[in-house]
């Protein structure tokens, strides 16, 4: 076994790391949920500008750009509900995933009634992965 691994030098350039890859993770989400704010905040602006229905066009602009309607949706929505960014109450460590949880709550959703694909239990209807528990994010 090495004979570095329990000095107090390797133990504080862990630290180091640690908090590089810490400080990386959370600017990379970050820049993630700036993107789709800003994606969304687009949206609107063209919509409104060209008065076209804003469904057909999240759904075009989905299809084109190669992402799921549901995220550009959800992105419009970001957009909406805090035109300034700043003022939706985000906390440091959180996705995109967590925004989309804060908005959908106070929403009625539907649950799910999940089809078994097989083997690996993925819903057919929703894409959930039925053989892994919840998790927060």
């Amino acid at each position: 076994m090495a004979e570095f691994i329990n000095t107090d030098w390797y133990q504080e350039f862990l630290q180091e790391l640690s908090g590089l890859i810490i400080e990386s993770e959370f600017a990379a989400r970050w820049e993630l949920i700036s993107c789709y704010h800003k994606v969304g905040s687009k949206i609107i602006k063209v919509q409104k500008e060209k008065e076209i229905s804003i469904t057909n066009f999240v759904q075009r602009v989905a299809q084109n750009l190669g992402k799921s309607i549901r995220t550009i949706r959800y992105a419009v929505a970001f957009a909406q509900k805090y035109p300034d960014l700043t003022s939706a109450p985000l906390e440091k460590h959180i996705s995109w995933r967590g925004v989309i949880k804060l908005l959908e709550e106070g929403v009625a959703r539907k649950p799910c009634e999940h089809l078994e694909t097989g083997y690996y239990e993925i819903c057919k209807k929703c894409g959930k992965n039925l053989g892994e528990e919840e998790s927060e994010y």
